[in-house]
């Protein structure tokens, strides 16, 4: 950069005047004096030619040839001879961007800036943003510099600037520095005002729309949107989260190099979208090295304190069961806890049509919900982050399996979503869910947490995160009976302890044990709890009953939800569904009765001595599509039996493949019997599973009349003994 030299103004030498020495300053040699007295031309001073001085021009020491030259990097006045760059920025050039919060020093100085073309107007004036914030950038004009350089610019231009004028006010009168040397660019030193960073909670409690906000943490999410920014979710070192917006383009993910688990410095401001305050950001940094290790470590120890379940707390009832598995409990909800934290999907899969499986499930989507809407998130959001599923069979199937890893492979990559969290109620406990665990697990690294009460498997208790069921206990059989819908009644609450969501919910784990026909302790608190909010034994055994027949009618358990009486409409809920009950009560009885009826009659009695055998041909003799299913028809025809006879009963319902089996007073493990007969029948492919004295057997139909055989010699030679 020049400037003309106001020494010299601009003539690169001064003109220095002496009084001629001849005439000393007369302009003449000869004086005459008198009236009409006149000047000769022959007297005129020869030495100044009638000035009376003599003039010597000599050289400016200021400039250089009338130019005074400043370094165009620093603005530092430079030498005579060199008219570009400083000695310090011809080794070292640099020129500063700035970054938001401005320092405002340095639209103070003289160093040059980094600027980027903004707009050029028809009238050929360029405008320049001095910063990168779209919303509200510093601007400048380009009012000196090369005109063809000028004139060559476009707009998205990088180029570098000085202000003309450091005291002026925005926009500035900018002086475009051309770069003369192509292969030693100058580097690029980036300043910003010293800006401390704030917890999130001060934020989040008292959000001030449009502050500019600094923010440290870890990125437990990243959600790509299909047509609009990239969403990532900060977790602070106190444990709390935010969502951050950075927008890059349409659908265009920002800051690739950003991952899930990095520690991040957030700048932006402070903004509210859909009730949910975010930060729109103006810059997103990766930190490194020490800073960003300890504000990872920081930030699991919080998330983790917040997740943390108290050792002393307490279960809606006495239970020594519950107590004995309460280290399962604990670990469980404190991983639940973890994942609704860090903003983990979870996959909730529940055994349908059973009404003490949805009856779980939805004890634990109220305290999953209830915790995700607690720490800010919107009805849209959660949807995304908690998934139900029905399962018809009572174990993790592996069809099941791979339809959960598709959609988590597939959401993870197309919008950056971390692996789920997957839960299993009443369901997944036995060996035949081994493969599903097997490929997820190991395979992929994702946890699994079962809530279940059927026979357990030792293989599977080591492969999942946590496993609560009562048949681990060694005094199961005699003293308890507790199903996978009071299970995880009890784990909800655990969860999310807030009692609003509690106080009119104790229905749900009495009509899960009522469904499953559970007898003790347990089961009879929670009646006693549940009769407090008006729902007695009668009216929960009808609930039970329409439940299960518009499951039976419906496989999507969302639609029947509302007849436990915590959702749908929220004006006189109770009301409602008392209503729904007694007009579909009589319907459901008398499909019911009529089917049960059928089966007294076509059913086969026979005395073994030591027990009464009754069994059922379901192919022939059970309605397709009609009200109840096999399991529930055998459970109602063993229950007639049982009333009837004074021997202990076995009830067994034929099918094809499959048999289901019900045991009143036979002391015989089922389970056990199913074990050998697998390993002396491997043609037969044989598999099941269920409780100690009720479940299913699956076989190959070649292998009916051999399987069915075998099964009665065992228990009656177990009877004999």
């Amino acid at each position: 950069m020049r400037e003309r030299c106001l020494a010299c103004n601009g003539l690169g030498y001064i003109v220095d005047k002496k009084t001629c020495p001849q005439c000393h300053g007369l302009g003449k040699l000869k004086v005459t004096m008198g009236e009409g007295s006149h000047a000769d031309k022959q007297d005129v001073c020869p030495t100044c030619k009638g000035k009376g001085f003599i003039e010597e021009k000599k050289t400016c020491l200021a400039c250089d040839n009338g130019w005074i030259y400043y370094c165009d990097l620093c603005g530092k006045k430079l030498p005579n001879g060199k008219t570009n760059l400083c000695e310090d920025c011809d080794e070292d050039p640099f020129v500063i961007k700035l970054k938001e919060p401005i320092d405002e020093k340095f639209l103070r100085g003289k160093h040059a800036l980094l600027g980027r073309v903004k707009e050029i107007t028809k009238e050929g004036k360029v405008i320049v943003a001095l910063t990168d914030n779209p919303n509200n950038p510093v601007l400048g004009e380009i009012k000196r510099g090369n005109r063809k350089h000028i004139e060559r610019l476009k707009i998205g231009d990088q180029i570098y600037v000085r202000l003309l004028d450091p005291k002026q006010k925005p926009p500035f009168d900018l002086y475009l520095i051309y770069w003369t040397n192509p292969e030693k660019r100058p580097r690029i030193v980036v300043k910003r005002r010293d800006y401390k960073p704030i917890p999130l909670r001060v934020i989040l409690r008292t959000p001030k729309v449009g502050s500019l906000v600094r923010v440290k943490g870890v990125v437990s999410e990243i959600h790509q949107t299909s047509n609009g920014p990239t969403q990532f979710i900060i977790n602070d070192e106190e444990g709390s989260s935010i969502t951050v917006i950075a927008f890059a383009g349409a659908g265009v993910r920002a800051y690739p190099e950003i991952r899930q688990g990095d520690a991040v410095d957030v700048y932006g401001y402070v903004n509210i979208h859909r009730d949910n305050v975010q930060i729109d950001s103006i810059e997103i940094n990766r930190l490194r090295g020490e800073e960003a290790n300890r504000i990872i470590e920081n930030t699991t120890k919080a998330l983790e304190a917040k997740a943390q379940i108290k050792p002393d707390y307490k279960f809606t009832i006495d239970s020594p069961a519950y107590e004995q598995l309460k280290e399962e409990f604990i670990k469980a909800a404190e991983r639940i806890r973890k994942a609704v934290l860090t903003n983990q999907r979870i996959f909730i899969r529940f055994h349908a049509p059973c009404v003490d499986g949805l009856s779980g499930a939805l004890s634990l989507i109220r305290s999953i919900e209830g915790l995700f809407f607690k720490y800010g998130k919107t009805n849209d959001e959660v949807r995304k982050l908690l998934r139900r599923y029905a399962t018809k069979s009572p174990y993790y199937d592996l069809a099941d399996a791979i339809r959960d890893l598709a959609v988590a492979i597939d959401e993870k990559e197309r919008f950056g979503m971390d692996l789920p969290l997957i839960i299993l109620v009443d369901l997944g406990s036995s060996k035949e869910s081994l493969a599903s665990y097997k490929l997820l697990s190991e395979g992929y690294g994702i946890d699994f947490i079962v809530v279940d009460h059927h026979v357990p498997s030792e293989e599977v208790r080591k492969i999942v995160h946590s496993y609560i069921n009562p048949m681990i206990l060694e005094d199961y059989k005699d003293k308890y009976a507790i199903s996978g819908g009071m299970l995880a009644y009890e784990l909800g609450k655990m969860i999310n302890p807030y009692p609003k969501i509690w106080e009119k919910s104790a229905q749900l784990p009495a009509i899960a044990g009522i469904a499953d026909k559970v007898k003790g302790d347990e089961i009879e608190a929670y009646k006693k709890l549940a009769s407090e909010i008006g729902y007695d034994e009668e009216k929960l055994k009808k609930l039970n009953l329409v439940t299960d027949y518009l499951l039976y009618y419906n496989r999507y358990a969302d639609a029947v939800t509302f007849l436990f009486g915590v959702t749908g409409m929220k004006n006189n809920n109770s009301q409602v569904v008392d209503s729904i009950c007694e007009l579909i009560y009589p319907f459901a009885q008398k499909e019911l009765e009529t089917s049960v009826e059928a089966a007294k009659e076509n059913s086969e009695k026979q005395d073994k001595g030591e027990f009464v055998f009754y069994k059922l041909d379901l192919d022939m003799f059970s309605a397709w599509q009609k009200y109840p299913h096999t399991g529930r028809l055998i459970g109602k025809l063993h229950d007639y039996a049982v009333s009837v006879e004074e021997k202990p009963v076995l009830t067994l319902g034929i099918g094809n493949d499959y048999a289901i089996f019900r045991g009143e007073n036979i002391n015989i493990d089922f389970t056990k019997l199913i074990n050998e007969l697998l390993e002396e029948m491997p043609s037969a492919m044989i598999d099941g599973g269920g409780h100690i004295h009720a479940g299913t057997i699956r076989y190959l139909p070649g292998y009916k009349e051999a399987v069915i055989n075998k099964l009665l010699e065992k228990i009656e030679n177990a009877m004999k003994q």
